[in-house]
């Protein structure tokens, strides 16, 4: 399958770069677009065109954040088409400088009225994410000394 994307992101630049407020993230709006043509498995022809779009909006003095996405999918297989499309709502916790967790909720929609098919999706989820930099920085400070020394 042949496929084509664009995945811009567009940021605040106003919070990029506040000297007085270093710490600030900038909230992101992003979105992207996906299209592919192939063949399937029977000899159909198959297009697909998929979207997102994405949001982050941080909170002042913290690493938190709440992040929403809304992905949509169109798909034609032979002479049917379908579509998906759900909401997503995450909220970014920090645990330290190099670790946080997000619990996130999801509801959705999937269906093809050529087929005679139709699916609400709901799902709830709880991410855990490692900066291993930060985490490695904050490593460097606690070397242990060498025990002994080896005589040659």
């Amino acid at each position: 399958m042949k496929t084509f994307s664009a995945n811009p992101l567009i940021s605040n630049e106003a919070t990029l770069h506040n000297p007085a407020n270093p710490r600030r993230r900038a909230n992101l709006l992003g979105f992207s677009i996906e299209a592919g043509r192939g063949t399937a498995s029977g000899g159909y022809d198959q297009n697909r065109v998929s979207g997102t779009f994405s949001y982050r909006l941080n909170f002042e003095e913290s690493d938190a954040a709440v992040l929403i996405d809304l992905p949509v999918n169109w798909v034609r297989n032979g002479e049917s088409d379908s579509l998906s499309g759900s909401l997503g709502i995450g909220v970014r916790l920090p645990v330290t400088d190099w670790w946080s967790i997000t619990p996130a909720i999801r509801a959705g929609v999937a269906g093809s009225v050529d087929l005679g098919a139709a699916a609400v999706i709901y799902s709830g989820s709880v991410t855990s994410d490692t900066n291993s930099k930060e985490l490695r920085r904050q490593a460097e400070g606690f070397r242990a000394p060498l025990l002994g020394r080896v005589a040659t």
